[in-house]
């Protein structure tokens, strides 16, 4: 994969991660606690996932080509 298309899968998975910050308001102001309680783990696992172990692997990729 070039340079350009690995910042290019980066920057998508950033906008990703943007993206679901209304889902999860949505979640959040639900009266459902059960909706409130899943939606938030959803997003606190794939949000994590994201920003602790995806994304910083793929951009020390990018950085060393390796």
């Amino acid at each position: 994969m070039s340079k350009d298309e690995m910042q290019q899968l980066i920057s998508a998975l950033e906008l990703f991660e943007k993206n679901l910050e209304y889902p999860m308001y949505l979640g959040s102001v639900s009266e459902d606690r059960f909706v409130r309680q899943v939606i938030g783990e959803f997003a606190a696992k794939i949000i994590a996932d994201l920003n602790y172990d995806i994304i910083p692997k793929l951009k020390a990729h990018a950085e060393t080509g390796a």
